[in-house]
């Protein structure tokens, strides 16, 4: 590996970067790196003509592009020479589900602990990791919260937690300690992000919105109906965990959208 290669790696893991990003950040710099070698643009001309080889892709265009912009930051300690403009069409605002078809969903899945878990994604906000990691101990009906611990950026938060989920959440919890995964398959292991993305597609599909949706559409659900419902953006912000109300103000465009889209029955 290269020098910088390596720089990279030591200043991500220094500084708590989950090793999902770590190894997303890594593979797509060290395909930059290659590409680098192979042409003679300058810098920022260099970051566009890389980023363009995967224009059809956008999410890849925004990972590449964070990736580069992190090791600037990082390595170089300079600002990166070339900037990515953030600005999304509508067309690029997040899938969301309207309530009815979240309930056919939840609906489509028999299993106790599978629908609890789905049903959390939306209800609470979290995204597929978070669920399979949650403890028993993270759980206070008393308020009717959770505690995310180590989520995106390795920062602790709190946010809801649905009171129609209790009975179930009571019924699978028993006897067990609190130290415990709250959620586990069969041999006594917590449950995979894996296993629970099958669980999503394949109600999903039983409902007919096979390829419409995600696990992660859950979460920009649960953000956008709050916002319809009045949410202030600070607290919305706060349940998902952002680090700048930026980020979160997406969902008010998203929103927004939803209520231009809605015609008058007159």
């Amino acid at each position: 590996m290269t020098y910088y290669y390596e720089r990279f790696r030591t200043e991500l893991k220094i500084r708590n970067y989950s090793p999902k990003t770590i190894k997303a950040y890594l593979y797509y710099f060290e395909k930059f790196e290659k590409f680098t070698t192979e042409t003679s643009y300058d810098k920022g001309e260099r970051i566009f003509q890389f980023l363009k080889r995967h224009e059809n892709h956008p999410a890849t265009v925004r990972i590449c592009y964070a990736s580069i912009k992190t090791f600037y930051r990082l390595v170089i300690r300079r600002e990166c020479p070339y900037s990515l403009d953030n600005s999304r069409k509508l067309s690029g605002l997040p899938r969301v589900l309207c309530k009815n078809d979240i309930m056919k969903i939840l609906g489509a899945i028999r299993n106790v602990q599978h629908r609890t878990m789905i049903a959390m994604l939306y209800g609470s906000g979290l995204r597929v990791s978070e669920v399979v990691n949650l403890r028993i101990r993270d759980l206070d009906f008393d308020s009717f919260t959770l505690t995310v611990r180590g989520g995106k950026g390795g920062k602790d938060r709190i946010t809801l937690l649905s009171p129609s989920l209790k009975d179930n959440l009571e019924y699978l919890i028993g006897e067990r300690s609190p130290r415990e995964y709250l959620f586990k398959g069969y041999t006594g292991r917590k449950l995979t992000v894996r296993t629970l993305q099958i669980v999503f597609e394949k109600a999903c599909l039983k409902t007919g919105l096979d390829g419409k949706a995600t696990c992660h559409t859950l979460r920009h659900s649960f953000a956008t109906h709050l916002m319809e419902n009045g949410t202030d953006v600070k607290s919305i912000k706060n349940f998902l965990g952002h680090s700048s109300v930026n980020t979160t103000m997406i969902y008010l465009h998203v929103a927004e959208s939803r209520l231009n889209s809605i015609k008058s029955p007159l």
